[in-house]
């Protein structure tokens, strides 16, 4: 398994967690993983990848992400109380959706 962030510098270094990196996980069993923070409520947990495209001067356009959750929400079904409920809070089957 190989973990690149797509930059040319690919020198020895500490990892860090950089979760606005485009990173790329290379691996001959897996060709996606989806990424689930349990703690972490319904709409940061759609919007996660999407926080680059969301952001200006580092401030999230909130109305912005609201539609993007809430047009999420609806096409896949998940049943939430809440945008802001825990991933962990869900059921089994709105939790792999």
């Amino acid at each position: 398994m190989r973990l690149s962030s797509g930059h040319q510098d690919e020198s020895p270094r500490l990892a860090t967690l950089d979760l606005t990196a485009n990173l790329e996980l290379h691996d001959s069993l897996q060709d996606e993983v989806r990424l689930v923070v349990p703690d972490m409520s319904v709409r940061e947990n759609i919007t996660l990848a999407l926080l680059p495209r969301l952001t200006r001067f580092g401030v999230v356009d909130e109305a912005r992400q609201r539609a993007i959750v809430d047009r999420f929400i609806a096409r896949l079904a998940i049943k939430t109380a809440d945008i802001e409920q825990k991933v962990r809070e869900l059921s089994g089957g709105n939790q792999q959706k």
